[in-house]
């Protein structure tokens, strides 16, 4: 299949989202790129079978090391996040835990912020000392102190905006710091995405997705992505053969199609979004709410009830799904505290500020006004009217 460029360079990011990564085919007319699920590739003769093994020669092996859907994938993402290149996984920790398994070994150190993921907390805090691999935690937004955890560690790791206080971080002065240090930077962008923040135009060498979310968009898909430069991704190219945790390639070609819609749908989200966030602000029932004014994402602490009035909240609501995860075009509700991080202690999870109180909202595309009532008749059940 031909590749038609001469557009990319410098086209628009909506642009990129269509047609970034995709072939031609004369011969069909075909402009749909095919889905190709070979778990190995046939070659002509023995040196090739060898030479592609070892890396010599560019062109597809087994399905473990790439796959045309990959590569689809890859392109595009990469292209939308400013990047050489990208390389996809089976879901966001399996691209997380490669990314930084690539770049440690037993001795090192990692700085990072405090405000994390809990599947991320989690590999810092219970895997990694396993291995002899430590981290420094800082409290989010102190710089001194993340230049002070930097000094002597192998990678300086981040969220931004971060999960589940919606925390934004610069990502200039983290990647800095980093550098200052001789220290590889790394992103977590699941929940901005390309649309909102692009990490490595502020400097950050590797930047993560739990594609799972925003990327793919439906709550359908497992996958993750690694994107930067093409040293700081050849170890993770290695370290992906070595622990095989690759997406299936129908995966890996329903990224590629979802990434097609994503400045469209993060659009929606955002808009839905700063219209709750408003209501919510207004509402004497609701003590705070954390939302950084872009993305779909954002979080609140009711007034008074306790955990039983968020319970109340969480169950009453019927277009926000009570559910585990968040980037899908439905809205959905979860209690942070209860789910992504429930391994935390009660100490850790009190620093955070992540409580019992603490109510996530995934807010998705449907209709603005329809949202807007949930909310309100979910609040009434939880807390009674407003006065």
């Amino acid at each position: 299949m031909e590749d038609r460029g001469g557009w990319r360079e410098a086209a628009p990011l909506a642009t990129q989202e269509v047609h970034a990564g995709e072939r031609y085919d004369p011969a069909t007319g075909m402009f749909v790129s095919p889905i190709h699920p070979a778990v190995a590739f046939g070659h002509e003769t023995l040196e090739d079978l060898v030479e592609t093994a070892a890396g010599r020669r560019d062109r597809f092996h087994y399905t473990r090391y790439s796959n045309p859907d990959f590569r689809l994938a890859e392109e595009k993402l990469a292209r939308l996040e400013g990047c050489a290149d990208a390389r996809v996984f089976a879901s966001g920790m399996a691209a997380i835990s490669a990314a930084l398994l690539a770049h440690l070994q037993a001795g090192d150190r990692v700085a990072a912020y405090r405000d994390l993921y809990g599947g991320t907390w989690r590999l810092l805090t219970e895997v990694f000392p396993r291995y002899g691999i430590g981290t420094r935690f800082v409290d989010t937004g102190d710089e001194e102190g993340l230049a002070r955890a930097a000094r002597g560690a192998r990678a300086v790791y981040v969220e931004s905006p971060t999960n589940p206080l919606l925390r934004e971080v610069d990502l200039a002065r983290v990647a800095a710091i980093a550098h200052a240090a001789g220290a590889l930077s790394l992103c977590d962008n699941t929940f901005a995405t390309p649309v909102y923040q692009r990490p490595a135009e502020a400097g950050i060498d590797l930047v993560l997705h739990s594609g799972s979310k925003y990327l793919a968009g439906h709550s359908d898909l497992s996958i993750g992505a690694v994107c930067g430069g093409v040293e700081a991704l050849r170890p993770v190219d290695s370290m992906r053969r070595a622990l095989g945790g690759v997406p299936d390639p129908h995966g890996a070609w329903l990224l590629a199609r979802s990434l097609k819609t994503l400045s469209l749908r993060m659009g929606r989200h955002t808009a839905n979004a700063r219209a709750v966030a408003a209501l919510l602000r207004a509402d004497p029932r609701v003590a705070r709410v954390h939302y950084p004014g872009y993305s779909g994402m954002l979080s609140l602490e009711l007034a008074s009830g306790g955990p039983d009035a968020v319970a109340r909240l969480c169950e009453g609501l019927r277009l926000f799904r009570l559910a585990p995860t968040l980037g899908g075009v439905e809205s959905l509700v979860t209690v942070p505290r209860r789910t992504s991080h429930l391994t935390l202690s009660d100490e850790d999870a009190g620093r955070l500020g992540i409580t019992d109180g603490l109510v996530r909202l995934s807010v998705g595309i449907e209709e603005t006004a329809d949202l807007l009532a949930d909310l309100r008749r979910a609040l009434g059940l939880a807390l009674g009217k407003s006065s």
